[in-house]
């Protein structure tokens, strides 16, 4: 009997991967080649190379700046007249450098939003399950804790994902929130000085009462 074994074969492309240990995924190239044949914008997947933009814009800008410069001192200016516009080529160069890289800027973080848009979506597809890490209740995805399988009513996944899981509900999309601190119910129930309840299942949970 022939015991050695083959590892899984592919054998068709992926589009993407996910790796259930870390609860990440990842697309692959022929993932973003697929979604950028979709859209209109090739650079799709593309985020400009701060550090290497920024060289080749300082670079040029210099060098119109002394192009325009030059081009005014062959003109047959008075000098008071040239040094004015030399001034004027000056700020008009400034002015370029400052709209370019607000262009940069601008493609930098719209690209890395539409990525992670995507990523936050494809995680909402492929590793939360409804009825197991989520459920739908009067129009709103609610969180189940892991744990105890309790619905955590008002809290939701950060980082865009909870709109992720919202569009693939297709219920309304709310707006992300921001969490600024965070408390444990023992410790909220601490701030108190006296505290009440009733309950008849809480034996369990004696000492922690």
């Amino acid at each position: 009997q022939d015991n050695a074994k083959n590892m899984p074969e592919v054998d068709e492309y992926l589009y993407y991967a996910v790796d259930m240990k870390l609860n990440s995924i990842e697309m692959t190239e022929k993932g973003r080649e697929f979604i950028t044949k979709k859209g209109e914008d090739p650079d799709f997947f593309i985020i400009p190379d701060l550090g290497a933009e920024t060289s080749d814009i300082e670079e040029e800008i210099k060098q119109l700046e002394k192009e325009k410069i030059e081009e005014v001192k062959q003109k047959d200016l008075s000098d008071e007249y040239k040094e004015k516009k030399i001034e004027e080529a000056k700020e008009e160069v400034r002015q370029e450098r400052e709209q370019r890289f607000n262009e940069l800027h601008r493609l930098f973080a719209e690209r890395g939003d539409r990525i992670h848009t995507v990523n936050q979506l494809l995680k909402a597809y492929t590793l939360f399950e409804k009825e197991d890490e989520y459920i739908v209740q009067d129009g709103k995805v609610q969180i189940i804790d892991e744990h105890t399988g309790r619905v955590l009513s008002g809290r939701r996944y950060s980082d865009g994902l909870h709109q992720a899981i919202e569009a693939k509900e297709q219920v309304k999309v709310e707006a992300s929130t921001q969490t600024y601190a965070t408390i444990t119910l023992q410790n909220y129930f601490r701030m108190y000085h006296k505290l009440s309840g009733m309950t008849g299942t809480a034996e369990t949970e004696e000492g922690e009462f």
